[in-house]
């Protein structure tokens, strides 16, 4: 699939250290079990909303890390022009997350060509990250990424995906981002 893109070592190591104690500090996730968009299942997984564009003036419960992190994205993985944050925010998985393929965009509202996902990984850890290009088989994706430290994976919202649970407790923690390219 060539509208994926993989970037490993996003951020240098004194950043990267100062976005990991953050993260583990954090103590406002909140646990969701939500219906997925595929075939009425239910989803579980940990989950903390750092920056949405419905809720602009919420504190950050990274303290300004988000706005790093953010800018970074913006600057350095998307392609050039001008963006616009749609939404930031950590997911926690544990070996016992269901995940089920998902879209990050609602492909009746929204710019779907202009409208691109960045999921990057702050901690090492195990599991992946499934694509599916057109019929959706939850057992055979077309694509696999890898989880690995400091790497992110960059590709169009509107290309099904869903996580591959970790085998490691406690969690597993990714950094989600949704953008508008203008």
């Amino acid at each position: 699939m060539s509208d994926i893109k993989v970037v490993d070592d996003v951020f240098p190591e004194w950043l990267l250290s100062t976005i990991q104690h953050g993260i583990s500090n954090l103590k406002q996730w909140e646990y969701g079990n939500v219906q997925s968009a595929y075939e009425g299942e239910y989803e579980n997984y940990y989950n903390c909303v750092l920056w949405h564009k419905k809720y602009p003036e919420a504190d950050d419960p990274l303290a300004g890390l988000s706005n790093v992190i953010a800018s970074c994205f913006a600057l350095t993985l998307l392609p050039n022009g001008p963006k616009a944050l749609q939404v930031l925010r950590l997911n926690g998985t544990t070996p016992a997350s269901v995940q089920y393929p998902h879209r990050d965009c609602d492909m009746k509202l929204d710019d779907v060509a202009n409208t691109y996902s960045v999921v990057w990984y702050p901690f090492e850890s195990t599991g992946g990250l499934r694509f599916w290009e057109s019929e959706i088989n939850v057992d055979t994706p077309s694509q696999i990424i890898e989880y690995k430290c400091n790497r992110a994976v960059i590709f169009p919202s509107s290309i099904p995906h869903a996580g591959i649970n970790p085998t490691d407790w406690p969690m597993r923690v990714s950094v989600n981002s949704v953008w508008h390219l203008q």
